[in-house]
């Protein structure tokens, strides 16, 4: 849904009896419903002028809902995948095992409203790799170790440039220090319908997850003991580093001022403007070692004992740059990694919340939440054929830790703070077109959430389980 010509020139006389106001001029109507040709923002008609093209469909004179029809064709989305196995047989005693996949697939669909954005570029990568080796050291003595990897990413972002497109248009009010990314000064419209200028924002690397495992195993058969043995080490990687909403800016217009949505527009007078801040990246990375030990016993030939154990370290995650936090309860203080106030954003309202780092708070640096080393978990069970083969007796008894852990905050609060939107005074504005926010900015927000409160001596919790059954065959 576009403007009309008429709208596009200031011409709001089809309007009657609505009337177009000037805001500063105490509010009289401008003659005939017609705003003078220099009084059109020159950034309102740069925007109009490269986004919004004349309406194609129905009676060009009467302002109507999607007015502009047009076709658009584009390339097929491709899709790319590969895969590849290799199984060797190294000697009677060795075997080697491997395989990965390769995966890319795009998504170039028309971005935002307006056929004048241009295309999206989004492209998402997924990996996947394993090699096994298994080795005979004697008919009773085997050895594997495996080792794995699955990566996934999806990055994406709009067709235009927003620091080049702010300087196009001679905005003034953002932050100075803009990135030379793709972005859009973002405009919407209340209470008419019009279609809004925007596009994708950036979002690279896209919630990247990167984990990786080795896993050794060593199997030992002796008389009547069957033992194994074996760990497994984890890391798992995660990075994303999105864009705010407002980076280059968005402006809403209604009919505060004049009594039209489009002539606030055109006078460029926005009803409600935000800016943001170039985004930061978080790595988080977490490690996990997990060892196990079980023997299989047979007593006799109608009796078999199992007996292991589990041992679980998993220490919580950690964010390579320090922008991790957490809400102490117990003193209502935001806690931090050591070394991190610095990076603390100047918006943190004053004497609302304090900052302090975990060094100060009793806390843990790394991980902000201190490793539960506790994690034994003891697995009995047996199997008894009583009278011969046709019924059997089993039982087991188990400790299972939850050990999915939990995340503390990562790029929020207090490092990343968004300033609250502005809204223009009345009866006259104190932004007007090519100013987009006050020079002076809003002062900042006077409150803001708070990160998530976890424990800092936090344990995994964990489930007993046991069961008995008997089986009878006939």
């Amino acid at each position: 849904t576009v403007p009309l010509a008429t709208w596009r020139a200031g011409d709001f006389s089809g309007l009657a009896p609505t009337l177009v106001r000037d805001p500063f001029a105490a509010n009289t109507p401008f003659p005939g419903n017609r705003i003078p040709a220099a009084r059109i923002s020159s950034v309102s008609q740069r925007l109009q002028d490269r986004f919004y093209p004349l309406p194609n469909y129905g009676d060009p004179n009467v302002f109507a809902n999607q007015n502009f029809r047009q076709l658009l064709t584009r390339a097929f989305d491709g899709q790319t995948t590969w895969s590849m196995r290799f199984d060797h047989r190294i000697s009677e005693k060795s075997f080697v095992y491997s395989r990965y996949q390769w995966n890319r697939s795009y998504s170039m669909g028309f971005d935002g409203a307006l056929p004048t954005i241009g295309q999206k570029w989004q492209q998402r990568d997924t990996r996947a790799a394993a090699v096994s080796y298994s080795y005979s050291f004697s008919p009773t003595l085997l050895n594997e170790v495996r080792w794995g990897l699955a990566f996934n990413k999806n990055p994406r972002h709009g067709p235009l440039n927003g620091k080049q497109l702010v300087q196009e248009l001679g905005l003034r009010g953002l932050v100075d220090n803009l990135p030379d990314m793709p972005g859009i000064f973002k405009v919407s419209f209340s209470g008419i319908g019009l279609a809004g200028i925007s596009q994708t924002d950036w979002n690279h690397p896209g919630s990247q997850n990167f984990p990786m495992q080795f896993q050794e195993q060593l199997s030992w058969f002796r008389g009547r003991h069957s033992l194994k043995a074996g760990m497994l080490w984890s890391r798992v990687g995660f990075a994303d580093a999105p864009a705010s909403s407002n980076l280059f800016g968005s402006a809403t217009f209604s009919n505060r001022f004049t009594g039209h949505p489009y002539a606030d527009f055109l006078l460029g007078i926005p009803t409600t403007s935000a800016r943001g801040f170039p985004p930061v990246r978080i790595d988080n990375l977490r490690w996990a070692r997990d060892f196990f030990l079980t023997d299989d016993f047979k007593i006799t030939r109608q009796l078999t004992l199992s007996i292991g154990a589990r041992y679980e370290y998993r220490p919580y995650w950690s964010e390579q740059s320090g922008l991790q936090s957490v809400f102490d309860i117990g003193s209502g203080r935001i806690v931090v990694p050591d070394g991190s106030l610095s990076r603390v954003s100047p918006l943190l309202p004053r004497g609302y919340v304090d900052v302090v780092e975990a060094r100060q708070a009793g806390y843990t640096s790394g991980t902000l939440i201190k490793t539960d080393a506790n994690n034994v978990a003891p697995r009995f069970g047996l199997a008894y054929r009583p009278w011969g083969n046709s019924t059997v007796f089993r039982a087991g008894y188990g400790i299972f830790y939850d050990t999915n852990p939990a995340s503390t905050g990562s790029g929020g609060v207090p490092f990343v703070i968004s300033e609250p939107s502005f809204t223009n005074p009345t009866p006259v504005p104190t932004v007007v077109f090519p100013l987009v926010f006050p020079l002076a900015g809003t002062g900042g927000p006077t409150t803001v959430s708070i990160p998530r409160a976890i424990r800092p001596d936090l344990r995994y919790p964990f489930s007993m389980q046991y069961n008995v059954t008997i089986e009878h065959e006939r």
